[in-house]
């Protein structure tokens, strides 16, 4: 089943999505790496909470003929990120040991 934009919208807004994209970011992001726990978790908080009403602002007032334009590029793009983890998943279960 594919997600489009819609559904990608409603899973990041009622799903916890959010914290899902904020955390894959914030892990990949040194200069977060090095703040403290504390600062880390008011950092986060305000990120997520900054994606959510984001996507929550794109919901309510972005013209749903833009979204119809831009879903053949986020269907592109989406399906790009799913075949590159998953490449990186089989990569690391399928590497031989060379030792």
């Amino acid at each position: 089943m594919e997600m489009g934009i819609n559904e990608f919208v409603q899973w990041v807004l009622g799903s916890g999505g959010a914290v899902i994209i904020g955390s894959w970011i914030a892990e990949r992001v040194p200069q977060f790496q090095l703040l403290s726990p504390e600062k880390k978790e008011y950092s986060f908080f305000m990120f997520t909470s900054i994606i959510w009403v984001a996507f929550y602002l794109m919901l309510n007032y972005v013209p749903q003929a833009f979204i119809d334009a831009a879903s053949p590029y986020f269907m592109g793009i989406s399906g790009l990120f799913v075949v590159v983890v998953l490449g990186k998943i089989f990569h690391r279960a399928d590497k031989i040991d060379q030792e």
